[in-house]
């Protein structure tokens, strides 16, 4: 049995003394156990670059979602960049990760102004691929105006400078 404090973690085993009607408890500090499982488990569900909800994941809460949500409704946008190779070529690995952090940022306060906070989950399916699932009952409306918002991002107003002739990039 795992027994949780405000700050720390133990495990206690009972362990019965063969015919005599006692038993000895056994308890261990696991705390550094517990945290270092957390991590492990963040890092395998999360993309390291943007802190998201990795595909797999985004793939597990679109299926809870879908089971929960018959009468309500749902909607998966993704969000896919074209150009990006150019950018990244452009400004090197390092400043294309800090304009996808920057972008995905972005790109999901405008969907959880438009849509409300707690209806908006993110995922990074993969290199400049965002996906957004939304539980909202106007999706249609609500999608449109923050796409149309999302798409007239320039790259420049999120780093600056960029190469020239590196203007924006289009969803």
């Amino acid at each position: 049995v795992e027994v949780e404090t405000e700050s720390q973690t133990f495990a206690l085993r009972l362990a019965p003394i063969a015919q005599s009607g006692y038993a000895n408890l056994y308890g261990m500090d696991i705390t550094h156990q517990k945290h270092y499982q957390n991590q492990l488990q963040h890092q395998a569900q999360h993309d390291t670059l943007t802190e998201l909800p990795n595909r797999n994941l985004f793939h597990d809460r679109l299926k809870r979602t879908i089971q929960r949500s018959s009468n309500t409704g749902a909607a998966v946008m993704l969000i896919g960049l074209d150009g990006f190779k150019e950018v990244n070529q452009a400004v090197g690995r390092n400043g294309a990760d800090e304009i996808l952090q920057q972008l995905q940022t972005v790109s999901l306060a405008l969907f959880r102004m438009k849509l409300g906070g707690e209806q908006v989950i993110p995922g990074h399916c993969g290199g400049e691929e965002l996906a957004i699932l939304t539980l909202t009952g106007d999706i249609p409306f609500a999608l449109r105006g923050a796409v149309e918002r999302v798409d007239k991002i320039e790259v420049g107003t999120i780093r600056d400078p960029l190469p020239q002739g590196m203007g924006g990039l289009h969803l």
